[in-house]
């Protein structure tokens, strides 16, 4: 679907069309630099909320950085709720999107637990997924001094970490005795033969067609191209959508991964599974971040806040 500047929320078009002119090619190139430049922000919290590192060691001897956010510095009985940053998997840090941690948990008793995953420039799939799973476990074992209820852990995500949280869904469902409150998988990336007709020659701003497909290529590594995809890899391959966690998404109808996302929840539905889900007319990826006061940004973010206190109260 190729985009044009008419179909771009009114709002939006001259964000569109600066981001166009300015926004570099997604490669392994640029994902180097990026990581370079992304460095220089860990660790350094943008947020009022109060903030604290973690490491853990993997199976390997490596650390892992896992970003703590919470209200107060002493909470008891909050919801966890593991979040997972965006960037194609291949670039990006937990520290981007503070913006929505407070969201959660400034008027919510919610601890957010974000690792700094390992990015696809290092090592491809599945150690990124492992990273998250181990922190899940981590959260779930550490739940007394985490100050959260280990009955109570929830997942979410934006792009690549909407991506792994649908993977994370699917991976706990079958392979732990966790059992998830609910998934909040936005505007995932979930489809790595990239043949929805929403994605087929989109070249919206922010993210299109030729990103993603190097961005798979990049995340498969060596299992880019062949037919048996492990589902954990990429969720749209999945037949299974039973007993999966209640779920909350949206996505702008000019953004590549629309298709791939509606049919996704569509799935869920079908299975059974409780669904919050919205489409926003005219919007490109990603938009709430990259335009926050337009008024479909806003209406996201509402829609956004709004499905999170149902879950908060109801799951």
């Amino acid at each position: 679907m190729k985009v044009s500047i008419d179909m771009i929320h009114k709002e939006l078009q001259r964000s569109a069309t600066i981001l166009k002119m300015i926004s570099p090619p997604f490669n392994i190139t640029t994902s180097k630099v990026a990581y370079v430049l992304s460095n220089l922000r860990k660790g350094k919290t943008a947020t009022s909320l109060y903030y604290r590192e973690e490491f853990l060691i993997r199976s390997d001897g490596s650390k892992l950085r896992v970003c703590i956010y919470q209200k107060d510095r002493e909470v008891k009985d909050a919801l966890g709720l593991l979040w997972m940053h965006g960037g194609g998997f291949g670039i990006g840090f937990p520290e981007q999107t503070e913006h929505l941690y407070e969201l959660f948990a400034k008027e919510i008793n919610t601890v957010i637990v974000a690792p700094d995953y390992t990015l696809s420039i290092h090592k491809p799939y599945p150690k990124a997924l492992e990273d998250c799973f181990q922190t899940l476990n981590w959260m779930y074992e550490h739940h007394d001094e985490l100050g959260i209820n280990r009955n109570r852990l929830a997942i979410g995500g934006e792009s690549a970490g909407g991506g792994l949280t649908a993977a994370l869904a699917l991976y706990t469902r079958d392979h732990s005795d966790i059992k998830l409150v609910f998934q909040m998988p936005l505007y995932p990336m979930l489809n790595d033969l990239c043949n929805t007709k929403s994605m087929k020659d989109n070249n919206a701003p922010v993210w299109n067609e030729k990103s993603n497909k190097k961005a798979w290529k990049m995340y498969l590594g060596p299992l880019y191209g062949h037919h048996n995809i492990p589902i954990y890899a990429a969720p749209f391959r999945n037949k299974d959508y039973h007993g999966l966690p209640p779920a909350i998404s949206f996505v702008g109808t000019v953004d590549p991964f629309h298709d791939e996302v509606s049919i996704y929840f569509k799935r869920l539905e079908i299975a059974g599974v409780e669904t919050h889900f919205k489409t926003f007319e005219g919007c490109y990826h990603a938009f709430e971040l990259m335009q926050p006061k337009s008024t479909p940004a806003k209406d996201a973010i509402a829609f956004l806040k709004d499905a999170y206190l149902h879950a908060y109260y109801n799951y």
